[in-house]
């Protein structure tokens, strides 16, 4: 249950950023309103990260027996700072390829 509550805050924080990106979407009428809704974006996924942040010790704690849960726990964190390095990747393959190809487009 802790997953689905951390991983819907994290799906609504992101889109309430991504929403405060775009041009045109935001409330033109309030000042800085793409501000407060990106900071209310990352005030979610701030709420969300306690809840993903045990995941490796309840799954551990689920599906393995006493011996193995202090590998399996290792195993599953070390896989979260992978995921995260990985990430950075794609980011990094946009911002200095793909952004000046689709900028020269327009």
């Amino acid at each position: 249950m802790q997953l689905y509550i951390g991983a819907t805050l994290n799906l609504v924080g992101a889109a309430l950023r991504l929403i405060s990106s775009v041009e045109g979407l935001t409330c033109s009428t309030v000042p800085k309103a793409a501000f407060y809704v990106a900071l209310f974006g990352q005030a979610l996924t701030a709420v969300a990260q306690p809840f993903s942040l045990y995941a490796p010790t309840t799954l551990a704690a689920v599906w393995f027996g006493p011996k193995e849960r202090a590998l399996a726990t290792n195993f599953a964190s070390v896989g979260k700072s992978l995921r995260r390095s990985a990430s950075v990747i794609p980011s990094r393959y946009y911002y200095f390829a793909l952004q000046p190809t689709l900028l020269a487009l327009l």
